[in-house]
């Protein structure tokens, strides 16, 4: 076990480029497969290895006070995830050992923050997080308005047919190279101006045109899981400001904005923010004429509610329903037996069976209790987080679910406890 220790401001600073490695990594990784390796396979497994190992890596290089077995839930959480990736009924070792890092990741650097949040600098990590986010959207806007044959808006995998949308644009993919992957920055990005409404810091009109374009690029990616909760946390932004003239000047200016964004054209070209609010508009038309918006919502509940694999006890082994395992490595007879799935609390029953399920369930209930953030709201990302994300099995989504997560919390911690910021102080980078 190890030796509770002394932290010292050096200590901090370490934790805090260790954070901003983590995130930076993440954030252009899929950029470096893209534009430097030229969507070499090789190379992208190599990367996309190492990003599930950041998470480990961040444990490990950081400073802390406390031994990782006094973390509740950690130790038997671990040797639970260790059983589940040696089931006998997994194709491989491999699909084990990939879904344990998929698995456990997230829960690893979680626990450790919730219980040592003062050795998580992550609020001075800011100012970068403002720059990269005025960047996303700011490139999001030039993307969205060249055509779909242009260089930027090529894939990384040449069949990614989703990514177009009928009138001929393309759905914007950032400097990630994944939809799913800008659309989980966007995710953070939502969460971060909220954690900057609480703080309370920054001038309020850099946080509605920050808002404004968030919710313009969202509708530029297209992803209409993202919008629902980027609406939703900008709304409990708006609800954490401080007096009622503040919420109303907001609203006013927020509104504004969007209105003269919706009608801005220029020698009657249709404005970039109406298009990608037709465009958006007119997939939610289509899931709602198909019935695939409300198949899609209950279905994640029905396929766990009347689960139809064999083996719904203990599944069949984490990782075997992982993309990247199954290509390379096969799959198990069992998964090709169940079929098609693609909702995660299904996948994650038949990976680990009700049991992983049940244990999760708990893990989330632990997390909620122990955040600063109020009951309600936190309540809202876990259901969110829980049901209706790639959490696991999308690693972009991972991690910007754990920093917006520690940013937001370290926000309301930090209010609460505003002798803490002198504690901890450390210079902005």
């Amino acid at each position: 076990m190890m030796p509770e220790t002394t932290i010292t401001v050096a200590d901090l600073k370490r934790n805090q480029y260790l954070l901003l490695g983590y995130f930076l990594y993440t954030t252009f990784y899929g950029g470096l497969r893209k534009w430097v390796f030229f969507g070499n396979s090789a190379v992208g497994n190599v990367l996309f290895t190492f990003q599930l190992l950041m998470p480990f890596l961040l444990f490990y290089f950081m400073k802390r006070e406390k031994s990782a077995f006094t973390y509740p839930f950690l130790v038997p959480y671990t040797l639970l995830l260790i059983a589940f990736a040696l089931n006998p009924m997994n194709q491989t070792l491999f699909h084990g050992l990939f879904g344990f890092l998929q698995h456990f990741g997230f829960w690893l650097v979680m626990l450790t923050y919730v219980n040592e949040r003062d050795l998580f600098p992550v609020e001075k990590l800011i100012p970068v997080f403002l720059v990269i986010g005025f960047g996303e959207v700011f490139f999001s806007f030039i993307q969205f308005s060249l055509p779909p044959s242009h260089v930027i808006n090529s894939y990384v995998n040449a069949d990614a047919v989703d990514g177009f949308i009928n009138d001929g644009g393309v759905r914007v993919i950032g400097t990630f190279s994944y939809i799913a992957g800008f659309g989980s920055f966007l995710f953070f990005l939502a969460m971060m101006i909220w954690a900057l409404v609480v703080q309370n810091r920054r001038p309020l009109i850099v946080l509605l045109f920050l808002a404004v374009f968030n919710i313009i690029s969202t509708l530029m990616n297209g992803s209409r899981s993202i919008m629902f909760p980027v609406i939703i946390f900008l709304f409990f932004g708006f609800v954490a400001s401080s007096s009622f003239f503040q919420k109303a000047k907001s609203l006013a200016i927020v509104l504004t904005l969007i209105a003269l964004g919706l009608i801005y054209n220029i020698d009657k070209q249709i404005a970039l923010a109406e298009k990608a609010f037709n465009s958006f508009a007119e997939r939610v038309e289509t899931g709602q004429k198909t019935g695939e918006h409300t198949e899609r919502t209950l279905s994640t509940f029905k396929e766990v509610t009347e689960f139809r694999g064999k083996y719904p006890l203990l599944g069949i082994g984490l990782g075997a329903t992982y993309q990247g395992a199954t290509n390379t490595w096969g799959r198990s007879p069992e998964l090709v037996e169940y079929g098609y799935c693609e909702n995660e609390p299904a996948r994650i029953v038949l990976e680990g069976g009700f049991l992983l399920f049940i244990v999760r369930l708990v893990l989330f209930g632990y997390l909620v209790m122990k955040l600063n953030i109020p009951f309600i709201f936190s309540s809202f990302i876990m259901m969110y987080v829980l049901f209706y994300s790639l959490f696991v099995f999308n690693t972009h989504h991972t991690t910007f679910v754990f920093f917006g997560l520690i940013l937001l919390d370290k926000i309301y911690y930090l209010k609460k406890n505003p002798e803490k910021q002198e504690d901890l102080s450390l210079e902005t980078t």
